[in-house]
């Protein structure tokens, strides 16, 4: 058995993301949101909560794997952006208004 202490300190959460269960700060925290938190204080103009993420924004794994937590790989998006293009993945079923809202080529800067 190895010993105490010399393990990843990772887990994965019950959804299939990386948690961080190594002791101190970072306790408990999924780890994709503490590498998005650090790219917040670093870039991002919008106040933070807490946790280093602006209020009503998510963090999206560009690739859809849940593990990937690169930096290149995350995406800082707004709450309902998020949902709406997350809506085939999750099978639920969508109106015309939200598919116009999964479609991220088709929208104008």
């Amino acid at each position: 058995m190895a010993k105490k202490g010399t393990g990843s300190g990772v887990g994965l959460h019950e959804k299939g993301y990386r948690r961080i269960w190594r002791r101190g700060p970072l306790y408990g925290k999924l780890e994709h949101r503490v590498v998005m938190a650090e790219l917040c204080r670093i870039w991002c103009y919008y106040p933070l909560n807490s946790d280093g993420i602006p209020h009503g924004f998510d963090v999206h794994h560009q690739d859809f794997f849940k593990t990937h937590n690169c930096p290149s790989n995350l995406l800082l998006i707004e709450h309902t952006l998020h949902y709406h293009a997350d809506q085939d993945r999750r099978g639920n079923n969508r109106t015309a208004t939200a598919t116009a809202l999964t479609n991220f080529e088709d929208i104008d800067d």
